[in-house]
Formats: structure tokens, sequence, C-alpha cells
């Protein structure tokens, strides 16, 4: 019996899982905008409260539970492989289309006469065909953000074979000794994408152990359960704040965050009733848009940034402004594409995927 497949029968959509991409999502974006704020005042300081590495770590270790939660309960099916490569493609690669289109536009035609450049010129020049390496995230010259799809995608390759060592625990626990390995071997893979792999199957993993571990925390007394979430949560979210020096390409730290957020995503999941604010309507706002919320807020908030700093004296004001406009404008563009763009091709890739099996049928 395969430890993920028996589990993921049992599986449910969370609401607290759902609402925590959307906070995530917002922290990325909080990061890019206070450095956008500090092209326009580099001597202004601004306390790092954002930690957007963090952010993504979450994004990997959250997503490769709920997409291999989704494949698992499919496992043995007719065409389930089918219908899980149909339904990633349909689910990623509109948006990640659309906006790689948009933003090699603007570097094309716009970027160059912009005060501000979307990049500094030490990611190096624009072309072509990175460009269209862009598409996959290979290149995230077009985009920024979209280097972490290119590693969602790899992961997403990966996941059948993930469920697959779950025959036993041992299997299980070989993985992950192999995968944390897998950090330290030497190599210039793109955008390290070997870095973040043990971040997807700790989130897989979560069907094994996530269960006992919960049954285990709620015998705790209320304040040692807080107290565990709060230390968890420290822990994940301003380690890299304390190290000295830039902690980027550090194997040790996404380490140490999928260490610290994988029980707390375990803890959420299998304890929702104590989560239940992250239930309210604004907090699944969040985990709605975050998927457009992340790839589109980039290239938007360059692009206003450098509006008004050709329209107007940079100043209190200046900032002041521009905050006020890019939150709610970026999470309105961000709903727009949510509502007519992803939800349609998610439908599209379940009707392309029953298409294909009434053609089979045949």
């Amino acid at each position: 019996m395969n430890l993920f497949i028996a589990e993921s029968q049992n599986g449910r959509f969370s609401k607290e899982l759902h609402a925590l991409r959307g906070i995530a999502a917002l922290v990325v974006f909080f990061v890019h905008l206070q450095d956008r704020a500090l092209d326009a005042f580099p001597d202004l300081w601004f306390p790092s409260i954002f930690n957007g590495s963090a952010a993504v770590v979450f994004f990997f270790v959250l997503s490769v539970l709920v997409v291999g939660m989704s494949l698992a309960k499919t496992w043995g099916r007719d065409h389930f492989l089918i219908e899980y490569g149909i339904r990633r493609l349909f689910r990623i690669m509109p948006l990640m289309v659309v906006m790689t289109t948009i933003g090699g536009l603007y570097l094309l035609f716009v970027n160059p006469h912009m005060p501000f450049p979307l990049y500094e010129d030490s990611y190096g020049d624009f072309s072509i065909s990175k460009w269209i390496a862009g598409y996959i995230g290979y290149s995230m010259k077009a985009n920024p953000p979209s280097w972490s799809i290119f590693v969602e995608l790899v992961g997403s390759l990966l996941i059948p074979l993930m469920i697959l060592s779950g025959r036993s625990a041992r299997s299980v626990l070989v993985t992950l000794i192999g995968l944390t390995l897998l950090i330290f071997v030497d190599f210039d893979s793109q955008h390290r994408w070997h870095f973040y792999m043990i971040s997807f199957y700790a989130g897989l993993s979560v069907l094994y152990w996530g269960r006992p571990l919960a049954t285990y925390v709620t015998q705790m007394k209320q304040q040692f359960f807080w107290g565990l979430i709060l230390l968890l949560a420290v822990g994940f979210y301003l380690m890299r704040f304390l190290m000295d020096g830039d902690m980027y390409g550090n194997p040790w730290m996404p380490l140490w965050e999928t260490v610290m957020v994988t029980p707390l995503v375990a803890i959420i999941y299998y304890v929702p009733d104590r989560f239940s604010l992250l239930g309210k309507h604004i907090f699944q706002f969040f985990g709605d848009i975050s998927f457009s919320l992340y790839l589109i807020h980039y290239l938007w908030i360059a692009a206003l940034y450098n509006v008004m700093f050709l329209l107007m004296e940079t100043d209190k004001i200046f900032l002041l402004l521009y905050i006020v406009l890019a939150v709610p404008t970026a999470m309105t563009l961000a709903h727009i594409s949510y509502k007519y763009l992803e939800l349609p091709f998610i439908s599209m890739g379940k009707e392309t995927f029953n298409r294909f099996v009434k053609r089979k049928a045949r």
C-alpha cells in the first residue's frame, strides 16, 4: 500500500492554506514594492519585514501538498498521468504566456525609455532567445518572479516519482535524505532548482506524518500549542534576517525554511478549527488572486513607478501616492486575471481531458 495514495483519499480543500498562499503572495508583492520605493529614496531606511524567499519556499511546500494529493487521489485511474499533465499545463501556462509576452514587449519597446529599468544591468542583456526561454521561466528577464515557476514545473515533473516513493516509511526516509543531500551537490542548476526539491518532497511527506503530529499537538495546552506555532513561524520567517550577509544562494537557508514551515503547514491542514480566522472572505480573496498577483505585480509596479516618476517630483507625496495606487490596482488586475483568465483555462483543462477520454473510448 502506498502511504501517500492511501492518505490522499481523505484529502480536502484547505481554506486555511489557501488563505496563507494569498498572504505569501502579498509578502512577495510588498518586497518588490519596497524595492521600487528605495529607487526613489535610496537613503530612506525601511525595516526589512518582508521575507520574499521564505514566502516562495512556503509556495513550494504548499503546492506539492495540494497538487500531490490531487494526483494521488486519481492514481491508477485510466489516463491519470495525462489528466495530471493537462491540468497542470492549463493551470500554470496561460498566465505565464500572457505575462511573458507583455514583459518581453515592455523590455523591447518601453523599458529603454524609462528612467528606471525593469532589472539591474548585472542581470545581463535581454534577447529574443531569453524571451522565448521565459515562457517556462527558464529565463526570468521578461518577468523576474517567473524563475519560481520554472522550479514549479521541474517539481511538477517529479511529483509522480515522489508519490511512488510512498511505498514504505523507509522509502520516504531515504528520499528525504537523498533530496536533502542534493541541496549540497555543487552544480549550477538553473535558478538553483535542486535547492528546492526537498521543499516539494517535504510538502508531500505531510501526508505521511502530518496526521500523527496534529494528534499530538492538539493534546497540548493552548498556550503550548500557540507557542509552538509562534516558534515555527518566527523560525521560518525571520532566520534570514538574523543571519549576516547575503544569504541568497546559501543552501542552508531553503533547507532551514523548509524544516520550519512544513510542520506549520501540516498543523494548519490537519487542525483547521484552530485557524478558522483564515476562512474569512478577505483571506480567501487573497488566496484566489495569489497566482495572478505573483506573476502580474512586478511588471505593473515597475511601469506605474516609472510613469509617476516622469509626471511628478519624487517627494514623500510621491512615495505615499505610489503605495496608495500600487496596492489596490495590482490587486484589481490580479482579480481580473483570476476571473477572466485563470478560471476559464482551469475549466478548459478539465474539458480538454474529458474530450480526450471520449475520443479514446470510441
